[in-house]
């Protein structure tokens, strides 16, 4: 008869535990970000600056403008480096 060890986790999963959801998480709010942005500037241009300016006043329409953008810049930083490196081989 054999003594069957039980499978130990690997370390690493614990990490992707957290970080899915996080990322989800990140990216809706940054998608989001990304549409009220939109929609303000959609709104500065048909109707006027002014019909825009009480919403641009508000700092919880900046948090995810500014995320939106933040993440924005780290997809082109990396697709940039993705292709960088692919062009080195």
């Amino acid at each position: 008869m054999t003594h069957q060890r039980e499978p130990r986790p690997d370390p690493e999963t614990g990490i992707y535990v957290i970080a899915r959801p996080l990322m989800f998480v990140v990216w809706a709010i940054a998608l989001w970000g990304t549409g009220v942005g939109m929609r303000l500037a959609w709104l500065a241009v048909t109707q006027g600056l002014s019909a825009a300016l009480p919403f641009l006043l508000q700092r919880a329409v900046w948090i995810p403008i500014l995320l939106a953008v933040l993440m924005w810049i780290a997809v082109i930083v990396a697709v940039r480096g993705f292709r960088e490196h692919g062009e080195q081989r």
